[in-house]
């Protein structure tokens, strides 16, 4: 009050709407975003003259792209490695449909949906900004594409043998463009005993398949696991050395023995796990595990079994190998 003239200015490079009224609309400008911080001061003319300042905070709003639409295979896993988010504090993905994501609060996650979801699923990309900005979203469509019409699920109706169409629900024996299914729950599963074919195969949880090295898979073999939380469960891979990442969610814990100190060692990220070798899984919750690859038919030898029991260490000589075989 008692003032004679007004005006406003700015530390930054923004544009005030009128510099000469009390109440102006202040617009910043790129950087003013950039130094995050401008100082504001409205001088008043009169007698004596006044000045006051505010300091002014920004934050640039949070930006978000899930990516384009997609497709993939049923039974099959995506890894999203075109989506981007900034300006953000945290952010997570979000599926409309049952599976889980690896790596869920990064831009860079895998998706996998129940082995036998097909159809399209929503994902979305939720970014949280910085305060004093909201949360913006964005979505991306995934078409998992049921197995082909030459898809084929076993049912062991007739008996064990793979060659028998009768143990098949079309009645016909797959070949090397059908898309072969093997259930769970069954009284009877397949035996192979003659060189036989298939484009792609699903082992669900707790199928097996023998005499596997007679198979040629000419496309993906998928073992999908399902495992209960607060138990340690001892596992090896039935595919050819998949790494933890492609198989595990990030918050199982997978561990090998080692032998020499008694210790257990943790398994991460790209490292294999080996065929032949065993190792003990525990999580937090029910987690499902997908084997992708390979599966494993040639011979196996475990190598430098060593005995370094000591007056320290009297556990020696324990190790722990697996079935390296889906069966």
């Amino acid at each position: 009050s008692g003032y004679t003239a007004l005006l406003w200015t700015t530390s930054g490079t923004g544009t005030f709407s009128d510099a000469t009224i009390l109440n102006p609309l202040y617009t910043p400008s790129s950087s003013d975003f950039e130094s995050t911080n401008v100082t504001l001061t409205l001088t008043a003319s009169g007698t004596p003259p006044a000045a006051d300042q505010m300091i002014l905070t920004l934050r640039k709003s949070a930006q978000v792209n899930a990516g384009p639409d997609r497709t993939a295979q049923q039974g099959g896993s995506i890894l999203i490695n075109d989506a981007t988010a900034s300006n953000y504090y945290s952010l997570v993905w979000t599926a409309d449909v049952e599976g889980f994501f690896m790596n869920q609060g990064t831009v860079a996650p895998t998706f996998t949906p129940a082995a036998s979801f097909s159809g399209e699923a929503i994902l979305t990309l939720t970014v949280n900004g910085i305060s004093p900005c909201g949360t913006i979203s964005d979505q991306m469509v995934v078409l998992f594409e049921a197995f082909s019409a030459t898809a084929a699920t076993w049912t062991g109706s007739n008996s064990t043998d793979w060659n028998n169409p009768h143990n098949w629900n079309e009645g016909v024996v797959p070949n090397d463009s059908t898309d072969v299914v093997i259930p769970s729950s069954l009284t009877r599963y397949p035996q192979i005993g003659t060189l036989s074919y298939c484009r792609n195969i699903l082992l669900e949880d707790g199928a097996s398949l023998l005499g596997n090295s007679l198979l040629n898979v000419s496309k993906n073999a998928t073992i999908y696991k399902n495992y209960i939380p607060g138990r340690k469960f001892f596992i090896s891979s039935p595919v050819f050395n998949p790494t933890f990442s492609s198989v595990f969610p990030s918050a199982v814990s997978v561990k090998s023995y080692k032998e020499t100190d008694n210790t257990w060692v943790v398994i991460s990220g790209s490292q294999p796990l080996q065929a032949g070798k065993g190792y003990s899984v525990e999580g937090p919750q029910s987690y499902e595990a997908f084997f992708k690859g390979k599966l494993n038919s040639q011979d196996f030898s475990v190598v430098n079994l060593q005995n370094t029991s000591t007056t320290t260490h009297a556990d020696g000589g324990w190790h722990l190998i697996g079935n390296p075989y889906p069966s």
